[in-house]
């Protein structure tokens, strides 16, 4: 059985975390990392201040707190994540090494973090994830102006329904708010005057009051009553015996 498999140094850290090489004294060892590479990439000086909030975050899931936390001095919290890499070697997987050696980073060693991101041919660098572009100015207003012409229906006029919108949104408003409400408020029903009631001569002569139709009774039209009365509206216009396309 080789060295390297042995019960007894399971837990031991084998190959350097930068280099990969062999480690052969009882320091590098302990540290994780060879005697040159010590020397050439800054293992004991750190190279900026350490930002445990980032580090933490990045470790979370990946490596217990009772290993490492802001409790500990950012060098030896270095130390236990070096010799984690360096006792795992290439077994580890990827995800983890990279969430290691960019805690490393942030703790202040960034020079050894960019050596042990080199090992794995990886960088610190964290990707960028760029933000799903919304909707632009335009095509917000595209939006409005569309939703406005379906709602300024049943005599309803544009001036009236922006006003509708600015008295629901208030201050401070901005084109996704009005595309947002435009969509939502409802403004009253001009067919039946807000009663929400039809009013109609029976052929006995007599006055007679329903629900009115175009609101369903409410006294306010909303999107989808606009949309269900021009519906309406074309089919009672087209010619007996159409078929829908």
């Amino acid at each position: 059985m080789s060295y390297e498999n042995a019960p007894a140094t399971k837990l031991l850290a084998t190959n350097c975390a930068c280099c990969g090489r062999a480690l052969v004294d009882a320091i590098s060892v302990e540290t994780g990392v060879g005697p040159d590479c010590r020397a050439m990439h800054g293992y004991d000086d750190a190279q900026g201040e350490p930002d445990w909030e980032r580090a933490m975050a990045l470790l979370d899931g990946c490596v217990p707190v009772a290993e490492v936390n802001p409790t500990m001095a950012p060098r030896d919290a270095v130390n236990v994540l070096v010799h984690r890499v360096a006792r795992r070697g290439a077994s580890i997987d990827r995800e983890a090494a990279a969430a290691i050696f960019r805690a490393i980073d942030a703790l202040g060693f960034a020079v050894l973090a960019a050596r042990i991101a080199k090992r794995f041919r990886m960088t610190v660098e964290e990707p960028v994830v760029e933000a799903p572009q919304g909707p632009s100015i335009d095509d917000l207003r595209r939006e409005y102006a569309r939703i406005r012409h379906v709602r300024c229906y049943d005599g309803v006029e544009p001036r009236e329904f922006d006003a509708v919108v600015r008295a629901y949104l208030g201050d401070a408003a901005g084109p996704a708010d009005f595309v947002a409400a435009a969509s939502t408020v409802a403004c009253p029903c001009k067919r039946c005057r807000g009663t929400g009631e039809y009013v109609f001569r029976a052929n006995d002569g007599d006055t007679r009051r329903a629900e009115c139709f175009r609101c369903g009774g409410k006294g306010t039209q909303d999107l989808s009553d606009a949309h269900r009365n021009r519906a309406y509206d074309a089919h009672r216009r087209a010619p007996r015996g159409a078929v829908a396309a």
